[in-house]
């Protein structure tokens, strides 16, 4: 498959024909639409899909909505009961937002669960500028692959994860079946957190090829395998 072919849809859409049919979605108010309004999609058994407003104060122009703020979204899913087998984020553009969603989602998935991040590998330099566009919708993928990079640069090989080099780069993890590893990826994502608001990580290089991302294209039989 081409990979202007290959979509985070169908890379979803795959694997509940064997592995899932329990979907945790997150996005913001401004990412995230052309997968939600995939009918296919919208067919899972159990589909928790979460949407919250970003902090855009200092963007004027971009109308603010009655949509929770990240932190209100957090606690929505933290209090809910319910496990998946898969989840998809596409966070708001930030860093801070991006490691934020990671940790809420991985907390919230099944050992052996799928977790997939939009926007982690962006070809176009355009498109990783990580000032916030004047205007909306357009497309921009901001500095989301930045936190994918720091996480995966944290990772050791005791852990399952690739990056998809399509439709704007897919950031995968499998979930451990071991607790310790589950919460060592938790103290892992808040770690980050905590250093990157604090100033004391630094903005990672972009690279067409980072070893510690795991690249790999559509076609390649780890993809096939996971599905």
């Amino acid at each position: 498959m081409a990979s202007d072919d290959f979509t985070a849809e169908t890379f979803v859409i795959n694997i509940s024909k064997n592995k899932a049919s329990s979907l945790l979605e997150i996005a913001s108010t401004f990412t995230g639409w052309p997968f939600s309004q995939n009918m296919q999609i919208r067919g899972f058994a159990q589909h928790s899909r979460y949407i919250y407003a970003p902090n855009v104060q200092d963007h004027p122009s971009i109308q603010q909505t009655k949509f929770p703020d990240v932190q209100e979204l957090i606690s929505q899913v933290k209090t809910s009961s319910a496990t998946f087998d898969i989840a998809f984020l596409d966070p708001w553009h930030k860093v801070e937002d991006s490691l934020q969603i990671l940790e809420v989602a991985i907390s919230t998935l099944r050992a052996g669960a799928t977790l997939i991040m939009h926007d982690c590998h962006p070809l176009d330099a355009d498109l990783r500028n990580a000032l916030v566009p004047e205007i909306f919708p357009q497309a921009w993928c901001g500095s989301t692959w930045v936190a994918w990079s720091l996480f995966t640069r944290s990772l050791s090989d005791e852990f399952s994860w690739i990056t998809i080099d399509a439709d704007y780069g897919l950031g995968v993890l499998k979930i451990p079946e071991k607790k310790s590893q589950r919460r060592q990826l938790l103290r892992i994502v808040r770690s980050l957190s905590k250093q990157w608001t604090s100033g004391n990580l630094p903005r990672p290089e972009w690279s067409a090829d980072a070893k510690h991302l795991h690249l790999v294209d559509p076609n390649d039989p780890r993809v096939a395998a996971w599905i």
